[in-house]
């Protein structure tokens, strides 16, 4: 296996990590995040969609890292 493929891997599950952490984290809080979605507040909800996905790529390099 050469670095490339260790990269895609990387990348790939940090994404994966990311992109999850945004859709749980909206389902598991929908009482705090609804009002947003409910008066459609595009920035507020960009806002919140950036942490979320930023606490997933924390949490995906830790889980990466053995």
């Amino acid at each position: 296996m050469n670095s490339r493929k260790w990269v895609r891997l990387f990348l790939t599950t940090l994404f994966l990590g990311g992109m999850s952490t945004v859709i749980i984290g909206f389902v598991l809080e929908w009482d705090k995040y609804n009002e947003f979605f409910q008066n459609f507040d595009g920035k507020e909800i960009l806002a919140v969609s950036f942490w979320l996905m930023g606490v997933g790529f924390i949490f995906s390099v830790i889980s990466q890292m053995g």
